[in-house]
């Protein structure tokens, strides 16, 4: 697409086709764009970007995916070893994978080393395991690197008068500090599967990783640190107007400069997480302008709920009330501080001012400790918790057959069975067991016909028994937003005590039923 006269307007703006960022990084790494238009909602840029785009073109070898291959000494270790942990049985596909992988890219060959440190993997937030590697033994016989660490506020005061930024990620730090060829066999680590690997670059988790790093990026990077300081992975170009040549023209060179120097030490950047030729970046927690220096609003909110955390028990239904606040910090919502943020934000601040004296546990006296166990386990029930004033009564054979110390509320019920009215599967049930037959059967999907034995309608809604407790629970139809809700009811409720994953599950299977109810 050529544009002879370039849009001002925002109108014109938003009527310009739209691009993916994997098309757009494709077709740049390519070669196919020939000018490139950075917008600031503060003010035009003044530069032509067609010189910028130009440079990260020619810069092309240092923004790509390879390691680096640089000898850089370690200190040495005794010799340790420990057992691989029995939770990892549970990822042993996804520790193979990652090792394979590796193997393949050069970092990893296999081990015939008497050391050996346990793999474990880290769920991520996002899914997929983080593999972690427990050099905790080796780790305590290794004498601690001085290197020091670079100084945010110097970092900062260096940006002072600049008025163009640039920043860049290195790509897979660690993995690009080759180890040295004797303590190659002290960083062998055992997976589940009976395979022993050995690290031909330096893995995460050794005590001193950080501090080689960061010295090999200072040490190579010490020719531009006037204008591209470093901090471990991340690397900050900045530049100003000097002697009549313009700030673009300035920071162009600059990069120019830290692109050879790169290219040179075989240093490799991560082009996705780069910015270029901006007028404002994040600098550690930072947000760094030619307008000067800001907090990050997101950093200052983490903050806040930090301590607020730290003091919750002195604050009614804390998990609640900061519901509006936790929102903002997800990675995919957008920073928007609404009247309801500022609503929440002082009702926590009036709560921990205003917060209630609680008594302290006297010592001498005797405590009474409740021991909770699930009710499956307890076969014979404790007296005590029942009610003496309970009459008998005959039990009705429709009812759910579960007794709860806390039921679904009636709004929420009310937004299942609208809920079932739109879902196909429910639909099916539904008129199913209004007139059920054996032709009315046939009907069913295949995945409900095996199963149909296993729901009933009550009360306009369908119930469904599970294998293992034949308990009643309400079928919850395929919708995201009511899953959600659902959720929230039970995570956040004040006599929920705000669980964790596990117990959040339990509550919510006592109640209700849909697929995949654990993975979601």
């Amino acid at each position: 697409m050529r544009l002879d006269n370039p849009p001002t307007l925002a109108s014109e703006l938003m009527s310009l086709p739209v691009t993916s960022w994997k098309r757009f990084a494709r077709q740049l790494h390519d070669g196919r764009i020939e000018q490139i238009c950075i917008l600031s909602d503060v003010e035009r840029m003044t530069c032509e970007a067609e010189e910028l785009n130009q440079l990260i073109s020619e810069g092309a070898d240092a923004l790509s995916a390879k390691s680096k291959k640089e000898r850089f000494d370690e200190q040495g270790w005794d010799s340790l070893k420990a057992s691989p942990f029995y939770k990892v049985l549970l990822s042993v596909k996804s520790i193979d994978d990652f090792f394979e992988s590796r193997r393949k890219a050069g970092q990893v060959r296999e081990s015939k080393s008497p050391h050996s440190a346990p793999t474990f993997c880290v769920k991520k937030p996002q899914g997929g395991w983080r593999i972690v590697h427990a050099y905790n033994k080796l780790n305590d016989a290794t004498v601690p690197a001085q290197t020091p660490i670079p100084r945010k506020d110097v970092i900062i005061d260096s940006m002072t008068s600049s008025t163009i930024f640039s920043t860049l990620d290195l790509r897979d730090g660690f993995y690009q500090i080759l180890m040295r060829e004797s303590d190659i066999p002290l960083t062998a680590v055992s997976t589940p599967s009976g395979m022993l690997w050995e690290w031909l670059v330096m893995p995460q988790g050794l005590k001193n990783a950080p501090a080689t790093f960061n010295r090999c990026v200072t040490h190579l990077l010490r020719s531009v640190r006037d204008f591209a300081p470093s901090y471990f992975d991340d690397v900050f170009s900045h530049s100003r107007a000097v002697n009549g040549r313009s700030d673009v023209e300035m920071h162009i060179e600059h990069l120019r400069k830290l692109f050879k120097l790169m290219r040179k030490h075989k240093l490799y950047a991560n082009l996705k997480k780069c910015i270029f030729g901006a007028t404002e970046i994040p600098v550690l927690g930072c947000l760094a302008g030619k307008n000067g220096v800001r907090p990050d609003p997101g950093k200052e909110l983490w903050q806040f709920l930090g301590l607020a955390t730290y003091l919750c028990k002195y604050v009614s239904n804390y998990a609640g009330k900061i519901r509006p606040l936790s929102q903002l910090l997800k990675k995919e919502a957008a920073w928007e501080w609404t009247a309801d943020c500022q609503q929440t934000f002082e009702a926590v601040k009036q709560g921990l001012t205003e917060a209630p004296i609680l008594a302290v546990a006297d010592q001498d006296r005797p405590f009474h400790v409740v021991e909770y166990k699930p009710g499956r386990l307890n076969v014979v029930a404790d007296a005590l918790s029942r009610r003496p004033d309970y009459a008998v009564q005959e039990a009705d054979a429709n009812a759910v057959g579960v007794v709860r110390t806390t039921t679904p509320s009636s709004s929420l019920l009310d937004d299942v069975k609208a809920a079932s009215a739109s879902c196909a599967d429910a639909k099916q049930l539904l008129e199913y067991f209004s007139t059920p037959s054996d032709k009315s059967r046939q009907k069913l999907a295949k995945h409900l016909r095996a199963r149909v034995h296993r729901y009933r309608v009550h009360n306009g809604l369908l119930l469904y028994s599970a294998v293992d407790d034949n308990a009643d629970r309400i079928v919850v139809p395929d919708d995201h937003e009511l899953k959600l809700k659902i959720t929230y009811e039970y995570h956040d409720a004040p006599t929920s005590g705000h669980p964790g994953r596990e117990k959040t599950y339990l509550l919510l299977t006592r109640d209700f039923y849909w697929s995949h109810q654990y993975k979601w």
